[in-house]
Order: C-alpha cells, then structure tokens, then sequence
C-alpha cells in the first residue's frame, strides 16, 4: 500500500472500528451458553433464522436510510440497539426474551453492515484509491479479525473466571459504547455518499437497475452464499472444539467447563490470527490471480467440499482435523470478501453504494438464515456432524448452480 496511506487519520479509525466492533466476547462460546441455558439446536437454529430474518426486512430500508438520511446517524443507532441485545442476552433465559435479543441485534446489523463497508469506499474513491481498493479495505479488515483474537483470549479468561457464560454478554457492552463514540467523530462528509439528484425515490430506482446487470447478481450472490454459510456455520465449531477439549484435556485437574474455555479461547485466538493475516493478503492474491470471479468460485467450491469433510471427520471421532478444515473455511472468508466487495464497489455508483451492498447483505440473510434453520434440524433429530456435511454439500450443489449464470459487461460507474 501507499505510504500516504499508512498516514492517513481515517484509516486508522475505519481499523480502530472493526477492531472494536469485533470485541465480541460472546462470539466463540454463544452456541455452548445457549445449550446451557435448556435451549436445543432446533430453537438455536430458529434464533439464528429470527435474526436473519428481521435482518433481510430491515436492510434495505437501513440502506436506503443510511444513502437518504444520513450514514452516521445510521450507525450510531445501530450501536445503541447492539448494546440493548447484550442486556437482554446477560439478564434472561427465557426463550422469548431471546428472541426479542436477536431482534435488537439484528436491527444493528442492518444498520451497520453495508452502511460502514460504503462510507469506506466512498472515502477510498474520493482519495483516489481506487486501484487499492482490495489492500485498503483488506487490511481495515484485518484489523476487524485482530480484534477477534483478542476477544477471544478475554472470553476464555472471562468464561474460565466466572465459570459461566453470562460475563462474556455483559463485557460486549464496553467496545460498543467506544464506538459509538468513534463513529461521532467521522468526518461530516461521509454522514453521506456522492449527492444523489433525484432522492429516495431514484436510489431505489438506480439500485434495481443496477442489480439487473448479471456481472452484478453474480458477484452478489457468490458472496452472500459464502458468508451466509459461513455465518451459519461458524459457531458450531464451538461443540467440535468441546469435544476435543472433553477428549483431550489440557488441564486434567481442571473441570470440562474450565478446559472447554482454555480451549475455545485459544483456538479462536489462533483462527483470528491466521483470518487476520488473511484479509491483509487479499490485495496480494488478488493481484496473483487477476481474476475475480476465478477466486470468488473457487474459493467456493473448496469451502464447501472442507465444511463435507469435516463434517464426515466429525463424526468418525476426528474433532481437531475437523475444526482445521473449518479454520480454512474461515481463511477463505476473509481472504475473499474484501476481493468480492472491492470488485462489486467497481461496478456500482458511489451515490447507491449502500443501498446496493445493503442487498447483498440481504442476500446474506436469506443463506444464513436456510443454512441455520437446515443445520439446526438436521442437528436436533440427527446429529451435529451430519448437519454440517448435509450443510456443505447443499452449498456445493448451489455454487455449481450458479456457476452457470454467464455475466455480461459491468454496468459503468458514474
């Protein structure tokens, strides 16, 4: 990357954001403090659909918001919903309330997800960047994932203190107060992308046409599958690394929730490591590869053919191979999503950008949401490995589908 941009005052608060939003200490242990609470994969499955659901209604109304209103406003509303889920996640166990959670949480991801990722690269476009889109936003990225290997570290800590989960909820709070605060002091200009003529009414209008173009649908759908499996699938790690850390105890005079927090901590800690190392290189292999949509299918088809491998290696005994092939699924991630959102940034003008990675994370929504209601029933009246393989090899049927669609020219910016 260029040296200026190393010297740049907004790259470091775009990082110091992903880094603090990533201090999620609930993440790596969210499925084992559900189970502990007398909830079952079927209702885990059905909390995970609620959210993405609420989710897929409100993003494009956020994005649209965000584009007309004003992305600031936007995303510091999201924060503040952020922090009432992890009140009602710390406080009840009662299934409504948490459900009611995953309602306040989902109305932050809306707010949040295409909101910030467009405020990034209008910043890029409007400092002429353009050719380092993929290094710029890879490595803010990265910073994302730094964040959740710390986060990480101080969940086991947390989990191993307290000897419950309830603190990891609680904790979450303090990061996103802090950028709330952060996301205040942006500059005044990125509360909104490049002026938009015609108003709400033409950035719905554009967005469509836009998405219309196959070259557009293509890029959209093949990373919302990705990540909307990814999504899916990434908290189920959490009972594979139980069971390795139940059959092979790093502290034997410890108790099985002491030893499951020793080990999901540092184990996510490594995974965020390499996924951080990861997103950094995106520009890299990018550059090596030229094309495109040559990473975003391949990386596809060995994502899904690793989650049927594991999910096999699961179930014949083998918990550590298998949480490997999901650590690469997690690589792949984040090495494609800064390439795919870099590429899609290309095609679309700056004044609908929101709005349009608002559909694409939609579209995430709609995955996570199949592949989560999928996994938890399959999870809940057959087993956990064998909703992961089923999972997988879904995923392998749909990218062969979709390698089909035969893209035409970009559509221009403006």
């Amino acid at each position: 990357m260029k040296r200026d941009i190393y010297q740049d005052k907004q790259y470091y608060k775009f990082s110091a954001y992903g880094f603090l939003k990533n201090l999620r200490f609930f993440e790596p242990f969210f499925v084992l403090a559900l189970l502990s609470r007398g909830i079952d994969y079927l209702q885990i499955g059905s909390l995970y659909a609620i959210r993405e659901v609420t989710v897929n209604i409100l993003e494009l109304p956020t994005g649209i918001l965000a584009d007309g209103w004003g992305r600031k406003k936007t995303m510091m509303a999201s924060f503040l919903s952020y922090i009432i889920a992890f009140l009602l996640l710390y406080r009840f166990e009662a299934y409504p309330l948490l459900a009611g959670a995953m309602v306040f949480y989902a109305f932050g991801d809306a707010c949040r997800t295409g909101t910030h990722k467009s405020m990034i690269f209008d910043y890029i476009k409007r400092n002429g960047w353009v050719d380092l889109k993929s290094d710029y936003y890879g490595h803010t990225r990265a910073w994302a994932q730094r964040g959740s290997a710390l986060s990480a570290l101080i969940a086991g800590i947390l989990v191993f203190s307290w000897k419950n989960y309830n603190a990891v909820f609680l904790f979450s709070i303090i990061p996103y107060v802090l950028d709330f605060i952060l996301i205040g002091s942006y500059p005044g200009y990125l509360d909104r992308g490049a002026a938009h003529s015609g108003g709400v009414k033409h950035i719905i209008r554009d967005s469509f046409r836009t998405l219309k173009n196959k070259t557009v649908l293509k890029k959209t759908l093949s990373i919302s599958l990705f990540t909307g499996y990814y999504k899916a699938v990434k908290d189920y790690l959490q009972p594979i690394l139980q069971a390795a850390a139940l059959a092979f105890p790093l502290l034997p005079h410890r108790t099985d929730e002491e030893n499951s927090a020793l080990v999901i901590g540092l184990v996510y800690f490594v995974i965020f490591i390499f996924t951080s190392h990861a997103s950094a290189s995106a520009g890299k292999v990018k550059r090596k590869i030229r094309s495109t949509s040559r990473v975003l299918l391949g990386s596809l088809l060995l994502g899904a053919s690793a989650g049927v491998v594991g999910g096999l290696l699961y179930h014949y005994g083998h918990p550590w191979i298998a949480a490997a092939l999901f650590l690469f699924v997690f690589v792949l991630e984040n090495i494609r999503k800064p390439i795919g959102l870099g590429s899609l940034a290309e095609d679309i003008d700056s004044s609908i950008l929101a709005t349009v990675l608002s559909v694409e994370s939609q579209e995430e929504t709609i995955w996570t949401a199949l592949f989560a209601l999928g996994m938890g029933a399959v999870a809940q009246f057959v087993s956990l490995p064998a909703a992961l393989a089923i999972c997988s090899g879904l995923m392998l049927v749909v990218t062969v589908l979709l390698s089909t669609i035969k893209p035409k020219k970009a559509v221009p910016v403006s």
